[in-house]
């Protein structure tokens, strides 16, 4: 019940917000993207096994390419290959309080992959807000407000599936 307080402040401040916020979209593809961010979770083992690989996907293709990754946690449990933030640079109304965030919203990618299979608020708060050109994510009813293009996970919770999806999708936008 308390976090669900937390999530309802959290996107009336977000909502409050956007309404000074007026960043152009349009549509991009791989072809086109020439500086690619992506946001993702890494607090599960898996998910950070995916990433690892779809960077290296994204870095043969000769993008400029940006990872940053959530830890639900307050360390790594070791080492990691990206950027991150843990739970404790994350505010009571789960606003992002890394040095990095700012960068990420105020730069101006050519595309922003939130790459989360579940609701992490945090990374949605960063592509609400975003300049990205183009900006996509996992369907999430009433999340229209985070994405240019939203993709219908049909229910799986896999990162895996969900980067096939985009890379399929994104490929197929001209």
């Amino acid at each position: 019940m308390f976090k669900k307080l937390r999530a309802r402040l959290h996107h009336y401040f977000l909502r409050k917000k956007l309404k000074d916020v007026k960043h152009p979209h349009q549509t991009m593809n791989y072809e086109r993207a020439q500086t690619i961010a992506v946001i993702f979770d890494a607090t599960l083992p898996e998910n950070l096994t995916a990433t690892k690989k779809f960077n290296q996907e994204l870095s043969n293709s000769n993008k400029r390419v940006h990872f940053f990754a959530f830890l639900n946690h307050n360390q790594p449990a070791g080492s990691l290959p990206f950027e991150y933030m843990t739970k404790q640079q994350v505010n009571w109304l789960f606003i992002p309080q890394h040095p990095k965030v700012e960068e990420l919203i105020t730069k101006k990618y050519d595309l922003l992959i939130n790459l989360c299979t579940e609701e992490c608020l945090p990374l949605e708060y960063i592509c609400a807000l975003s300049n990205a050109t183009y900006r996509v994510g996992r369907f999430i009813p009433g999340k229209t407000y985070c994405y240019d293009l939203m993709i219908d996970m049909n229910g799986k919770r896999d990162m895996n599936y969900f980067i096939e999806q985009l890379n399929r999708y994104l490929k197929m936008i001209k």
